[in-house]
């Protein structure tokens, strides 16, 4: 009780202001001591809710799953774990955890020790994490496994599981929708998929009429570069209607759901243009079709980029689509991952694109895989960053964004042209500098008439103006005449922002 009231006089305080204000925070979570990722996050009047999925650390090769709820700040508040010493948890899909009656709802699995490979579990929260019940659920048909990816709550007060069961075939997954009531109690169970393939279902939306949409992907395991993703609609009683693949010729991503304002759906996902020594080097495919599955537009956004990743795509009250995922920073190599979040319009123009990231130097990986947009207009994204070079940790990351998707101030001045960048490139190093710091600058366009690079502080002063002289160029900047902080550097053409980078200069 004590934990709840304290919790309580925080929200009275961060409720009635720094909700009503912009607030910016980049931060990484070890609070099991081992490893951890934030899967799903949803957010109520006191802050935010996120489940994180993690090691035990004090067992070995034991996964748990926890409830945190984090205040507006980006503080924890709240952890409640569910951990078993023979049994390893698993939370689901990115977005797992759903708003339900008074409360949350959990779609997820569970490994025991005996020859189930694993169990779909439901967890019903309360609205301060703690565990109000926990269903499994079996493979009834060939005794091997059934894992849940995601739940939500439907208009009766049950609740409905998308995920995936053993097929028919040596290699061969189904979808497998299931129907519960209000206490979790199973009332029915449909199966879907591409005969002999690997079929997996990953996210659900509830439809107006009662019906459901479920994304995933279908693949065949004997077969290079057959993934697509996979969407199927049904009844209120899960009775299929129509199914549609997304996707090209090579692997592409699970088919990531949303409902747009006019009643039509929207699916996102990773789009592979070609392979890279085997690795897919994929954009962002947003599709957007009727209730019948009729394709009404499809756009493809971005450079393609080695190993390209949609984790999350959601459509906001005002129409307008965001998504957000990871990917390599060439079509080459990765040497650093940064995350991503890109907004497009509700007719599928782009309207900015901004990479995410806690560490901007080579070695790290940045994986964003769920947001909700707060009442400031911004995003919060949860997530997973890692130290790839030093393996030094794999933590859970957090981070706030205003509405323009910047995790700092003055992003308004990264307004990048998805056209212009395949043409421009702009490095800055050695990055944090203290003495100095180089520009360096190509474009493949021989002349750009009345280029310049601005400096700006990171407000938007302009400190330093620059000519552009020639393709290619080296500059080098003695930071003297700078403070210590945060700089933006800006190749622009007349009212054009070609490229932007962020310099931190160190004294």
């Amino acid at each position: 009780m004590k934990r709840i009231l304290r919790f309580l006089s925080l929200a009275l305080i961060f409720s009635g202001s720094l909700f009503s204000q912009t607030v910016y925070f980049n931060k990484q979570y070890n609070p099991l001591n081992t490893w951890g990722a934030g899967l799903s996050i949803q957010q109520d009047s006191t802050g935010y809710n996120v489940i994180m999925i993690g090691g035990d650390s004090m067992a070995v090769n034991r996964n748990v799953v926890s409830f945190l709820k984090v205040d507006p700040l980006g503080s924890i508040q709240i952890q409640s774990t569910i951990q078993n010493d023979s049994i390893a948890y698993f939370c689901g899909d990115f977005g797992s955890l759903s708003i339900a009656n008074d409360g949350y709802i959990l779609g997820g699995s569970q490994n025991p020790v005996g020859p189930i490979q694993g169990m779909g579990i439901l967890v019903r929260y309360n609205l301060y994490g703690d565990t109000l019940w926990l269903k499994t659920f079996y493979d009834t048909t060939y005794s091997e496994y059934l894992i849940f990816s995601q739940a939500k709550q439907t208009a009766d007060g049950g609740f409905v599981a998308i995920g995936e069961t053993r097929g028919n075939g040596t290699y061969a997954t189904q979808f497998i929708l299931i129907k519960t009531d209000s206490n979790g109690n199973e009332m029915w169970r449909k199966t879907y998929g591409m005969n002999n393939k690997m079929n997996r279902g990953t996210n659900i939306l509830i439809l107006p009429d009662g019906g459901f949409l479920l994304g995933g992907n279908t693949y065949s395991a004997t077969l290079q570069d057959s993934k697509n993703g996979m969407v199927i609609k049904t009844d209120s009683l899960g009775n299929e209607i129509w199914r549609k693949l997304v996707g090209g010729f090579f692997n592409d991503g699970e088919a990531r759901l949303g409902i747009a304002k006019d009643g039509n759906y929207i699916i996102g996902q990773d789009y592979a243009e070609w392979n890279h020594q085997g690795i897919p080097i994929g954009r962002l495919n947003i599709v957007k079709t009727d209730t019948s599955g009729s394709t009404i537009w499809q756009k493809k956004y971005g450079i393609p980029k080695i190993l390209y990743t949609c984790s999350s795509v959601k459509v906001l009250e005002d129409g307008n689509i965001v998504a957000i995922g990871n990917s390599g920073n060439t079509d080459t190599g990765s040497t650093k991952r940064p995350g991503w979040i890109m907004k497009i319009s509700n007719d599928g123009d782009s309207l900015w694109f901004r990479e995410i990231e806690k560490y901007h130097p080579w070695g790290y990986e940045h994986n964003p895989y769920d947001f909700g947009q707060t009442p400031d207009g911004g995003f919060v994204v949860c997530g997973k960053v890692m130290d790839v070079y030093n393996g030094t940790f794999d933590d859970m990351w957090l981070v706030k964004l205003d509405s323009l998707g910047c995790d700092t101030p003055g992003c308004q001045y990264n307004s990048i042209d998805d056209k212009v960048l395949s043409m421009v490139r702009l490095k800055l190093f050695p990055n944090p500098s203290k003495e100095y710091f180089i520009i360096e600058y190509t474009m493949d366009k021989p002349n750009l008439p009345g280029a310049l690079i601005e400096i700006r502080t990171i407000d938007g002063r302009l400190v330093k103006t620059i000519e552009v002289k020639g393709p290619q160029n080296q500059i080098i900047i003695n930071t003297n005449p700078f403070a210590r902080g945060m700089y933006l550097c800006l190749l622009k053409q007349g009212t054009n922002t070609l490229a932007v980078q962020k310099i931190v200069i160190e004294k």
